[in-house]
């Protein structure tokens, strides 16, 4: 294989992961997080001037009210210059959250009040201790008329996080439809904000032969450029050549390119017992033929003996630069080589199952201008959001 494809042996030493929740919708986030397998795992906080629906958040998410002069514990509504000044009211508190971290997960809703207007806050406290930091965010539906404000907010953070997971609420009305009511709606936001950072801990937490580590996914998160995200299943036969190409391709992500990626994270979860070393060359064949030649390869397998004939992959993509705009969008549907698609009833996952997997975008530190993208629907342009441009603080 290429040398540039690099064998992560097994590290014992854990990294320090903190999870902050701002806001309302940040709130709900940690707390599925809470209720999930990474509990224990990480170190979870909830951020609000909402006191009362900061008694609202589980257990083991530790709750810390900001702002009490300026908002007096009632919440700031949708004014997030009054979050920002809040959170720097109590910057003390959020230098003590994030002391001794490794990495930081921001989870927020934007277009409201204090996830809009406290997250950037945080995220510049990471910046100046040089922590790695993933913020995970929603946009607003269309019709909820707070586009403006959520592009402020993401704007906003695009200045201090490494990397932005954006999850707009119209793609996932588009994947689950007539089928479920508005509450059952923003359940589903919250629990792909809970799912996207489960999904890259779970690449530096769950034990393997082989294990990609956290310096591994920093080396991955901190490249300048966009990035994206995706993640397959597949059982039966020709199940590693299926989820190879089911995993870096999406039919709705134009404008990016693999071939253009300087770094990808490749974790492999399956039962190793019942998984060849023909299979892990097959699939690292398949990815690595689609990335740059200089690109760095990190590449873990796990083992989880309950999969039985499942092959579960994870791909982080960073440093692409692209021609056109990126799509912003879930992961799920993507095809086989086969053409059947991973959400084949062989693979026992669905499109909405991978709804929970969305597409990243990177905002580097050290980056220049970035766009946000825009949503495509069969080539058709639903959304053309104003440009995010980084500035250094």
């Amino acid at each position: 294989m290429n040398s540039n494809i690099n064998f992560i042996e097994e590290n014992k030493t854990r990294a320090r992961i903190k999870v902050i929740g701002v806001g309302g919708g940040g709130g709900n986030a940690v707390n599925a997080m809470a209720a999930g397998s990474l509990d224990g795992a990480l170190s979870m906080y909830a951020v609000n001037t909402d006191a009362q629906a900061l008694d609202n958040i589980r257990e083991g998410c530790e709750r810390i009210q900001i702002g009490h002069k300026v908002a007096g514990g009632l919440g700031v509504g949708a004014d997030y210059a009054r979050a920002e000044e809040a959170a720097r009211q109590d910057i003390d508190r959020i230098d003590e959250i994030i002391d001794g971290a490794d990495m930081v997960f921001i989870a927020a809703g934007m277009g409201g009040g204090t996830g809009t207007g406290a997250s950037h806050v945080i995220a510049s406290r990471c910046q100046d201790r040089g922590i790695l930091t993933v913020a995970v965010v929603t946009k607003p539906f269309s019709w909820e008329n707070r586009g403006k404000n959520a592009e402020v907010g993401i704007d906003n953070l695009s200045r201090y996080a490494d990397s932005i997971i954006i999850v707009p609420n119209d793609r996932v009305a588009e994947v689950y439809g007539d089928e479920i009511n508005l509450r059952q709606m923003f359940v589903h936001s919250d629990t792909i904000l809970s799912n996207a950072v489960s999904g890259i801990c779970d690449i530096i937490y769950t034990p393997g032969h082989i294990n990609v580590d956290f310096a591994d996914v920093k080396a991955v998160m901190s490249e300048t450029g966009q990035a994206m995200m995706g993640t397959a299943a597949e059982k039966g036969v020709d199940r590693a050549n299926r989820a190879a190409h089911a995993v870096i391709e999406c039919p709705l992500l134009e404008g990016i390119e693999l071939a253009n990626a300087r770094g990808l994270l490749v974790n492999i979860t399956a039962d190793q017992d019942n998984f060849s070393m023909k299979e892990v060359t097959e699939m690292m064949e398949i990815i690595r033929g689609t990335s740059a030649s200089g690109a760095q390869v990190f590449f873990g397998v796990c083992d989880n003996k309950e999969l039985g004939d499942e092959i579960r992959i994870t791909l982080v993509a960073t440093g692409l630069r692209s021609s056109g705009r990126p799509s912003i969008i879930s992961s799920g549907g993507g095809k086989g080589a086969n053409g059947s698609g991973r959400s084949g009833a062989s693979a026992g996952y669905s499109r909405k199952a991978h709804a929970a997997a969305p597409s990243i975008v990177s905002t580097n530190r050290e980056g220049g201008a970035i766009s946000q993208g825009s949503l495509l629907n069969g080539g058709r342009d639903e959304e053309t959001p104003a440009m995010l441009r980084r500035q250094h603080s």
